[in-house]
């Protein structure tokens, strides 16, 4: 439970954007190919994005 309030703390400094993405690829469980199109992107900018993203979190739970 202490695991989930520190990765839920620290998406919560993520921006709304981040935060959506995240919500939609492992909350909603969606690709990232359907997370693409619903943003009109191609899906390499998607994975692009989680990966980048993911490393901040790494980052941000590292720390803390």
């Amino acid at each position: 439970k202490l695991e989930f309030e520190r990765l839920h703390k620290a998406i919560l400094t993520l921006s709304k954007e981040e935060q959506w993405l995240i919500h939609k690829l492992y909350f909603e469980n969606q690709t990232e190919r359907e997370v693409a199109k619903q943003m009109s992107v191609y899906h390499n900018a998607v994975h692009k994005q989680k990966k980048r993203i993911l490393e901040k979190l790494k980052k941000i739970l590292e720390k803390n």
